[in-house]
């Protein structure tokens, strides 16, 4: 089954028709500087249906003007986004902040709320001052 065009979502990669449908970024740590070396690959497909792998192999610094509208390195769908977030993870990256912003405060301020609510309903004096 040979394509006539590209499906939505996919994008013309070289005059033989072969398209891009996917983008995978696989990542590891080196381990004698500890930097982190990033393999972007795009899943391609052919006319003839053909499969295979193509490898982003140069990426190209360009000046730009101060206020001048940047266009994106490269896009990447929710599902790609949480590929990499789950690669990094395997390689030992975790966030700054586990919860966001506040979250572990008004969590605290919770439980305290409920351990009062609790010593107040049980008559525990010895929980309400721990709240």
């Amino acid at each position: 089954m040979s394509k006539e065009k590209p499906l939505p979502g996919e994008i013309p990669l070289d005059a033989l028709g072969r398209c891009l449908v996917d983008l995978e970024i696989r990542c590891h740590v080196v381990p004698w500087d500890g930097k982190v070396e990033f393999c972007v690959l795009g899943r391609t497909i052919g006319p003839d249906d053909s499969r295979r792998y193509a490898q982003v192999t140069n990426l190209v610094l360009k000046t730009v003007e101060e206020g001048e509208p940047l266009e994106p390195t490269f896009k990447l769908g929710r599902d790609n986004v949480q590929a990499l977030m789950d690669e990094l993870w395997r390689i030992g990256v975790r966030p700054t902040e586990a919860t966001g912003p506040g979250e572990l405060e008004a969590t605290k301020a919770h439980l305290r709320d409920m351990r009062l609510l609790v010593a107040n309903a049980l008559d525990i004096p010895e929980l309400r001052g721990k709240a």
